[in-house]
C-alpha cells in the first residue's frame, strides 16, 4: 500500500494475502500449467493449433491482467478493477459452464473447466472481502484529509461510556460524513466491543 498510517487487522491482511494468491493461480499458474498440459499433449487430443496458439494468447493477457489488478486492487485500494474483474470472471464462468454442459462426457473438457470453475469462484469469493477492506482503506486515506470536525467527533466516540450514546454519536456521524462510513463503523464496533467488556472487567 502507498501510506503506512493507514492499518488493518490481522484478518484483513490475512484476506489480502490469500486473495493475492488466488490471483497468481487464476491468472498465471492455472493457465500456464494448462497450456502446458495441451502442449505436451496435444498429439494425443484433438486440440488445433489454432487452439495452441489462442491458449498462449490469454497467457499473455493474463499476465498483463494481473500487473493491473495487483496494481489498482492490492498495491492501491482500488474497487473499480475489481468490480470489473468480478463481472469478467463471472461472464467466464458461465461461458465454461455452457461449454461443460455442452458437452459433458468429453473427459479432457470435464479436466479442464472443473479447476478454473473452482479456482474462479474462490477469487471472486475473496475478491468480494478484499473490495470491502479496500473501501475501508480507502475511507482512512480520506479520513488523513478530513476536515478537523470528523477527527474530533471521532475522539468524542472513543470516550463515550454507554451504549445509547454510542449508537447516537454513531447514527450522527454516518449521517454527517457518509463518505467515512467504513472507518466510523470500524469505531463503532471497536467501541461497542470495548463497552461490553467494561463489566467483566470492573468485577
Amino acid at each position: 500500500m502507498q501510506s503506512s498510517d493507514v492499518s488493518l487487522n490481522k484478518n484483513e491482511e490475512k484476506h489480502r494475502k490469500h486473495w493475492l494468491i488466488a490471483t497468481v493461480i487464476s491468472l498465471l499458474i492455472l493457465p500456464t500449467c494448462q497450456f502446458m498440459f495441451l502442449a505436451i499433449f496435444s498429439t494425443e487430443m484433438p486440440f488445433s493449433e489454432d487452439t495452441m496458439l489462442e491458449l498462449l494468447a490469454t497467457d499473455i493477457i493474463n499476465l498483463v491482467a494481473f500487473w493491473i489488478v495487483w496494481r489498482c486492487a492490492y498495491k492501491k485500494p482500488g474497487t473499480a478493477i475489481l468490480n470489473l474483474g468480478l463481472i469478467l470472471t463471472l461472464f467466464g464462468m458461465l461461458v465454461a459452464l455452457f461449454k461443460l454442459f455442452s458437452n459433458p462426457y468429453d473427459l479432457w473438457t470435464v479436466g479442464l473447466i472443473l479447476p478454473t470453475l473452482a479456482i474462479s469462484a474462490w477469487w471472486c469469493k475473496l475478491s468480494l472481502k478484499l473490495r470491502q477492506t479496500n473501501k475501508l482503506l480507502q475511507a482512512q486515506l480520506a479520513l488523513q484529509q478530513s476536515p478537523s470536525a470528523y477527527g474530533d467527533s471521532i475522539q468524542e466516540l472513543r470516550q463515550l461510556d454507554n451504549l445509547a450514546s454510542l449508537d447516537a454519536t454513531f447514527a450522527e456521524l454516518v449521517k454527517q460524513w457518509p463518505q467515512f462510513e467504513p472507518n466510523s463503523s470500524k469505531e463503532y464496533t471497536l467501541k461497542k466491543l470495548d463497552l461490553s467488556k467494561a463489566p467483566m472487567s470492573s468485577e
